[in-house]
């Protein structure tokens, strides 16, 4: 388990934990990482409660809204669907909002990936194309973005209109 901070919470502190989380989750899935990422996820979480709200300094974009996000991500990499989507209800929409485009539209792409492994295709399509919509570089720009398209798509009976003309931007065929 990671130490505690005990002194005054920072932003760079919390960011620290942040990629770690990122780290851990990008190992091999085993019992005691998934623990260990969700350990430094929760001591993310504990600095950003004592840091008082979401901030930018030094460009960290660090709050509890960031550790929520990371949290979901690190459930995503784990294919934990249904434990990211529970986290992600726990995220204050106000406080998404205020986030920048492209993390926005980041946050849908994870919503498009966690209702893609709850087999929830039309949600799937909607957050793609709302993010799509906030952030087209972060779809069509990122080829694992792009090979999320393409799995919606193959997956989907009748992809609307909305998502046939998002898989051709990507390049694909619909």
């Amino acid at each position: 388990m990671p130490a505690r901070i005990q002194a005054q919470p920072q932003a760079s502190s919390g960011a620290t934990f942040s990629s770690s989380v990122i780290s851990r989750a990008g190992q091999e899935r085993t019992t005691a990482r998934v623990r260990a990422a969700g350990d430094y996820v929760d001591e993310a979480e504990d600095v950003a409660k004592r840091q008082g709200g979401d901030r930018d300094e030094d460009y960290t974009q660090f709050g509890p809204t960031n550790v929520g996000l990371h949290r979901v991500d690190m459930l995503l990499r784990f294919e934990d669907g249904w434990s990211a989507l529970e986290a992600a209800g726990g995220l204050e929409p106000e406080a998404l909002a205020g986030l920048s485009r492209e993390r926005q539209a980041g946050h849908h792409v994870a919503m498009a990936r966690a209702s893609l492994l709850t087999r929830r295709k039309g949600d799937a399509a909607e957050a793609l194309l709302e993010a799509a919509k906030l952030a087209p570089e972060e779809v069509v720009g990122r080829p694992d973005t792009v090979n999320l398209v393409k799995d919606v798509v193959g997956v989907t009976t009748n992809p609307g209109p909305g998502l046939r003309a998002l898989a051709k931007r990507c390049g694909l065929r619909a």
